[in-house]
């Protein structure tokens, strides 16, 4: 005959339950935080919850922020779409922000930008460009290279001459320049057939430069 102790019986059930229970909450814990699964509509505000699982962030919005550098774990954020750090501090990029493959947007308007990382035309991808409200002198000589860019914010900086790989953003619909120090624009800028809109208000165009545009872009308005 098999005696049984129920108080012994008793106390081995309800570990039982207690060890099923963890493990129930922690695998319940490691499905809600699937490193896999992406919301594409939430926005990060701060740096510190972006980091925690970079992978998932593909809004992070930190303008405003007092920031004054990038981290170049920036580059750990691999389907990041959008990133704004509007209005802050920042006055150079890391290397590492030319490694998003998927970046479509990037504003970095109001920052101390004195010029961009040898990587910048890696982003291939983007599709709106704000850089307004910087110190740059200079574009990086390949910027032709940001192929899908369809909108470029460029005004109030210290640019003097424009590269003419510049030109080469055939997708381009809008181009501001102005307030900078330009007297004269590419030649090859009468290639930028599908430019919708170029606004030169505040520099000093030469009248070579507006008779291409006016020959060669009559569907483009142009603000001088």
């Amino acid at each position: 005959m098999i005696k049984i102790n129920f108080k012994q019986m008793k106390h081995f059930a309800v570990v039982i339950i207690f060890v099923t229970g963890f493990l129930v909450s922690k695998n319940s814990f490691a499905q809600n935080y699937d490193t896999t699964i992406i919301n594409y509509d939430k926005i990060y505000y701060s740096w510190e919850e972006a980091s925690w699982m970079p992978q998932r962030v593909v809004n992070l919005y930190l303008f405003n922020s007092g920031t004054d550098t990038l981290s170049p774990l920036i580059k750990e954020m691999k389907n990041l779409q959008v990133l704004f750090l509007k209005n802050n501090l920042i006055q150079s990029l890391p290397l590492e922000i030319g490694f998003l493959p998927y970046l479509t947007k990037l504003n970095v308007a109001k920052n101390r930008l004195e010029n961009l990382p040898l990587t910048f035309t890696r982003l291939k991808t983007l599709e709106e460009l704000d850089l307004s409200f910087n110190s740059l002198d200079s574009l990086p000589y390949d910027i032709g290279k940001l192929t899908h860019l369809k909108k470029l914010y460029l005004q109030n900086n210290r640019l003097n001459k424009l590269p003419k790989s510049i030109c080469q953003l055939s997708e381009l619909e809008l181009l501001n320049l102005s307030n900078n120090n330009l007297d004269t624009l590419p030649k090859e800028i009468r290639l930028m057939t599908n430019l919708k809109q170029l606004v030169l208000t505040g520099n000093d165009i030469d009248d070579h430069s507006k008779d291409i545009i006016k020959r060669f872009l009559q569907n483009t308005e142009v603000i001088y």
